[in-house]
């Protein structure tokens, strides 16, 4: 049976026949050996990147045909960068990828076959983003089966001079120090860990003492320690390994 693959956003002109990559979680033993002992020390886990490869084929009408086709296929996927990709067995999920190497192209007549040799330097695929408005202490879920950065957007409606957000699960914290008004918005990307204040990047604000965290799957709360706050809101895509 085959299916479709959108690759940053445009359904891409072949038949997907398999996909390598989406088996079970995978993982990566760092490990020490000491001179004189036997095995090794057990230092701690990495996940690795993981390919992507996409085994399709191009049918066509003629011989012809099939050269617009590829032409078709090759523009598209001539970008830089990790872009989006989803198929349609699997609509709910986003998986971010490059192409790395040779496509092992073979064609005879009017019918084309290949592998896209896609990688995935972010081992992860991603669900929709989830807007959450939370309370200080107040339990909130988040989905997913792996930890999430989120970001956090603050609205204030008195003045503080600083706010600081702890995870309490994990007991790390972000804080930061400005001169908060009425109506000022505070945006907190723990992804790019980026600071903006009105929509304007403002890095001398942040407390380099802070000990950034991310939201773990299932219960989570936030303690958020400041003056006048009026509205937290966090977004996050969820993911799964």
């Amino acid at each position: 049976m085959s299916f479709e693959m959108i690759y940053n956003g445009i359904v891409l002109p072949i038949e997907v026949q398999e996909v390598g990559g989406r088996g079970p979680y995978t993982q990566q033993a760092i490990r020490k050996a000491v001179p004189g002992r036997n095995g090794a020390y057990y230092i701690k886990k990495r996940i690795p990147e993981r390919p992507l490869p996409v085994k399709y084929l191009i049918k066509s009408q003629s011989e012809e045909d099939l050269r617009i086709k590829v032409d078709e296929l090759s523009a598209i996927l001539n970008v830089e960068g990790e872009v989006p990709i989803t198929f349609t067995d699997e609509v709910d999920k986003t998986y971010f990828g490059v192409l790395d190497g040779d496509q092992n192209w073979d064609e005879i007549k009017k019918l084309g076959r290949g592998v896209l040799p896609i990688v995935r330097f972010d081992p992860y695929k991603y669900g929709s983003e989830k807007l959450i408005t939370v309370t200080s202490g107040t339990p909130f879920d988040v989905l997913g089966n792996v930890e999430i950065n989120p970001i956090i957007k603050v609205t204030f409606s008195a003045s503080s001079p600083d706010i600081k957000i702890t995870h309490q699960e994990s007991g790390k914290y972000v804080r930061v120090k400005y001169s908060f008004s009425n109506l000022d918005i505070l945006e907190i990307d723990l992804t790019r860990r980026k600071y903006k204040i009105n929509g304007n990047l403002n890095m001398m604000a942040y407390d380099f003492n802070s000990i950034p965290f991310k939201l773990k799957p299932g219960v989570n709360h936030l303690i958020i320690e400041s003056l006048g706050v009026s509205k937290t809101e966090i977004t996050y895509r969820p993911g799964w390994s």
